[in-house]
């Protein structure tokens, strides 16, 4: 049966029987839904580790999983979602060996905060993706802070097309989408490590910083100031006094 076919009886089931919907989901549709979202999905292979806030549908979350087939995951749940991880380990064959599962108060973000903290510990931020497609806002609140501070890539499940009579994504159009970290795109992270560099007297270190930033951004925090002050301190650091003190 072609895939057109199947989700044409299923927008038919979901409209009189959600239960039996449900299992024709599960049963016949989902299987082609994961494979067309691994097509969407060929850049996400750098990533090593995935942490998931698991929601009430897990089947975001399988979707990524799936993707990416991480080294380790991280699952950061409530006491009320914890048993969607049964669903999540028979679609994915996930080994108790690649599993760390956290259980948080879903309305306090700082427990949030601490676990994704935990395992990113040692791990190169870079092959790291947290998907805050579950779980609630405050959960969401705290992973996105938690992603931003410590430059990981936040992802979330998204759709190209959208059901409004049935209230949800249409099955098969879904696909990953990829934040740009504001706090990079913005500055902010690049300019407190010219700062660092500085502090540090590392100034060839901190120039280098600041100069990319410069071509990046606008000058909204004295970039050309620090700049400045870099380079008269490199001189005096390298014993070209006369050149540092005319500036």
């Amino acid at each position: 049966m072609e895939f057109e076919e199947k989700l044409k009886q299923w927008k038919e089931l979901i409209r009189n029987d959600r239960q039996k919907a449900e299992i024709f989901y599960y049963e016949t549709l989902f299987p082609d839904v994961i494979e067309r979202f691994k097509l969407k999905s060929k850049t996400l292979n750098k990533y090593r580790y995935l942490i998931s806030l698991l929601g009430y549908s897990p089947q975001p979350i399988i979707l990524f999983l799936r993707a990416i087939e991480p080294e380790k995951v991280l699952f950061i749940h409530s006491e009320e979602t914890e048993h969607y991880l049964d669903v999540i380990q028979r679609w994915t064959g996930l080994t108790l060996a690649k599993v760390v599962k956290e259980g948080v108060d879903s309305s306090d973000p700082t427990g949030v905060y601490r676990a994704i903290k935990d395992f990113v510990a040692h791990k190169n931020p870079q092959e790291i993706l947290l998907d805050i497609t579950g779980g609630k806002k405050s959960m969401v609140g705290g992973a996105a802070m938690a992603g931003s501070l410590l430059n990981i890539d936040i992802g979330y499940v998204d759709y190209q097309s959208y059901l409004a009579d049935l209230r949800q994504p249409e099955p098969g159009t879904e696909y990953p989408s990829i934040l740009k970290n504001p706090l990079h795109v913005l500055g902010d992270i690049d300019f407190e490590k010219a700062k660092e560099a500085f502090n540090h007297c590392d100034f060839v270190r901190c120039l280098d910083v600041l100069g990319e930033l410069d071509r990046r951004v606008e000058d909204i925090w004295g970039v050309r100031k620090l700049m400045g002050l870099a380079r008269i301190y490199q001189k005096v650091d390298t014993f070209h006094l006369s050149v540092a003190n005319s500036g």
